[in-house]
């Protein structure tokens, strides 16, 4: 389930997808799931088998279960109420979301009602039918075959334990009907499309006879050619879009159409354009985050389709607007792989102007909260910035990288990345224009 949600498409599920609710999924409807489903079904096996061996009838409920759908009622529009509170929380509270929020709150209360009505109904009506089973035993007891006492009173005295392993025993099944609402939602997430490029993480391994094998191994030579081959791949940096069309899915309008573009190597791109002109799409789409409908893009006369999606966005360098920092050491944030020594992390720290900010802290092994929330918007810039330069990789996407930090530290910025990626190849995504005016190339307005 975890493993199918990391491989997911970007854009295509994370965007439906609310964080809010893949967090419940993975909290509260797994630990339903693991430990108070299997303690329903267990509590439902027991109050059965009680029944079972209490009585030689059959008691047979007519339509209690209606009870149980009013939890999914309620999931459901309880879910639709807090959907609704972010968004006012975001847009702001207008008449709009006040009569909104009215509404979602009496859809909750009517199905709440519903449930607690359904409740003392179901508790009502099992009552009745425990109550007709006792005096119908009771009425064979009197006007039956005569028996000894001792029978008798076994028979009487099961029977009055009836009403209350039957209500249990109903309630126990309820409960893993509800509970089954959870499990279907945890399941729903094993069904997950992957990523197209990562389907070797789910290929079965067993290998049944020699022929597999000899094929096997035939499969890991080629692979181990073509993985030698791209080891330093790009090593010049040289983008070409050629007639490329592509769509963030396969049945969406294309965001970028019949784009015919070539970049040389070291040569520097600037995009600027208003919002939804299709300036990220264009860095993403070399990422293979859209789905391509036609045309090709090559990187170094290497089409994107025959190298592994792992590969490349292992190759490119992408520095963000919201810089992605983790819990942990600098050293870890800055070298996560650790590919570089601590010398050639000093080195990269002195550049980006950090060196006085890591000494304060402790030194590289001093630690980074989640998200940087123990540093400032431009110190969070800076540490991605040097963990990109420390990367080494010749092709650099920029994407608004100093859209929310002050006009002192972006200054600054420019000129670290003019100097580090000076031989590379790089694409600036920008709102404003000052942002590219050095840029080699600039586009407008895509």
């Amino acid at each position: 389930m975890a493993k199918k949600m990391m491989f997911a498409p970007l854009i295509q599920f994370f965007q439906n997808v609310k964080q809010g609710e893949i967090i419940n999924v993975f909290s509260k409807d797994l630990n339903i799931v693991d430990t108070v489903l299997p303690n329903s079904v267990a509590a439902f096996v027991v109050g059965f088998s009680n029944i079972i061996g209490s009585i030689y009838l059959c008691v047979v409920a007519s339509d209690i279960f209606i009870v149980f759908p009013c939890i999914f009622l309620i999931t459901l529009s309880l879910k639709l109420y807090f959907k609704h509170v972010k968004f006012s929380l975001i847009l702001g509270k207008n008449e709009n979301a006040k009569r909104a929020e009215k509404t979602l709150i009496d859809k909750y209360k009517q199905n709440y009602i519903l449930l607690l009505a359904g409740n003392i109904w179901f508790k009502i009506n099992q009552s009745l039918q425990s109550t007709v089973i006792v005096i119908m035993t009771l009425a064979y007891c009197i006007f039956g075959p005569q028996r000894d006492s001792s029978t008798t009173g076994m028979i009487l005295t099961f029977t009055l334990n009836i009403d209350m392993q039957i209500r249990w025993t109903f309630i126990a099944l309820g409960w893993i009907q509800e509970r089954f609402i959870f499990f279907e939602r945890c399941f729903q997430y094993t069904k997950i499309k992957i990523e197209n490029g990562y389907e070797k993480e789910f290929q079965d391994e067993e290998i049944h006879n020699i022929e597999q094998i000899n094929k096997k191994k035939q499969q890991k030579k080629s692979e181990f050619i073509k993985k030698e081959k791209i080891e330093n791949w790009p090593s010049q940096g040289l983008i070409e879009f050629q007639n490329f069309s592509a769509g963030y899915s396969q049945d969406s309008q294309n965001v970028l159409k019949n784009l015919d573009l070539k970049i040389l190597s070291g040569q520097k791109i600037g995009v600027v354009g208003r919002t939804g002109a299709g300036k990220s799409s264009l860095a993403i789409s070399i990422l293979r985050f859209l789905k391509k409908n036609s045309g090709t893009i090559l990187i170094d006369g290497e089409d994107l389709n025959n190298i592994e999606l792992k590969s490349i966005r292992q190759k490119i360098n992408v520095i963000l607007q919201e810089p992605c920092l983790f819990q942990g050491t600098i050293k870890e944030n800055l070298d996560p792989l650790q590919q570089n020594t601590e010398e050639q992390i000093h080195k990269v720290i002195k550049q980006c102007r950090l060196e006085q900010l890591v000494q304060q802290r402790g030194g590289l092994n001093s630690s980074l909260e989640f998200q940087g929330q123990n540093l400032s918007t431009g110190q969070k810039q800076l540490f991605a910035i040097a963990r990109a330069i420390l990367k080494k990789s010749k092709v650099v996407i920029i994407d608004e990288a100093t859209a929310n930090i002050d006009i002192q530290t972006e200054e600054f910025i420019q000129i670290l990345l003019k100097k580090a990626f000076q031989d590379c190849t790089v694409i600036t995504i920008a709102h404003r224009i000052n942002t590219i005016i050095n840029s080699d190339k600039k586009s407008f307005g895509i």
